[in-house]
């Protein structure tokens, strides 16, 4: 069993070489909100990787987890979103240079979590531009900022959710 999970570390570890892969942990926050209720601040932390970054197009991917230490209706009892989790892949478009401005588009899906008790699976598409900023020889800095557009819950009879997000990325290129 260790001779496999090394094997695969090793071999996961070549193709990032060879592709010029990026990997990096991410950091922001900003409003998650349901049509139904409100918008309401958020923090979010994730974890983000990009395929082929060598050139003008990538292949992105990532996974956020959305919290709020406090998660609680308004004064209208309006519905409000407690925490969700979303990942998401697509294309990034970048230019080229030290610094590097980019654009992302993909498709995002996860599961949100809401102060009444419901819930459930939402999907949609995400928008997403910044700066990669070098640091060090193969460090980066990566501010962003990101727009999510869920599709509803039309089981539990909710509006759309739709989710804006700032934050800053710090990462490590193969």
């Amino acid at each position: 069993m260790k001779k496999r999970l090394l094997a695969m570390i090793f071999f996961t570890a070549t193709f990032a070489f060879a592709q010029r892969a990026e990997i990096g942990g991410s950091i922001g926050g900003g409003a998650f909100a349901v049509s139904s209720g409100g918008a309401d601040a958020r923090g979010q932390a994730g974890i983000e990787a990009c395929l082929f970054c060598s050139g003008r197009l990538g292949l992105f991917g990532e996974f956020s987890h959305w919290f709020s230490r406090d998660a609680t209706q308004s004064a209208f009892g309006t519905d409000r979103v407690a925490s969700a989790d979303l990942g998401g892949a697509g294309l990034r478009i970048q230019g080229r240079g030290r610094v590097r401005v980019f654009f992302d588009v993909g498709a995002v899906a996860g599961r949100d979590e809401h102060v009444t008790g419901g819930g459930g699976a939402i999907g949609g598409i995400v928008v997403g531009s910044g700066v990669e900023i070098p640091w060090r020889q193969d460090w980066y800095i990566r501010p962003q900022v990101r727009v999510y557009g869920l599709s509803p819950h039309s089981i539990e009879g909710l509006g759309v959710h739709w989710a804006v997000s700032g934050g800053a990325g710090i990462g490590y290129r193969f």
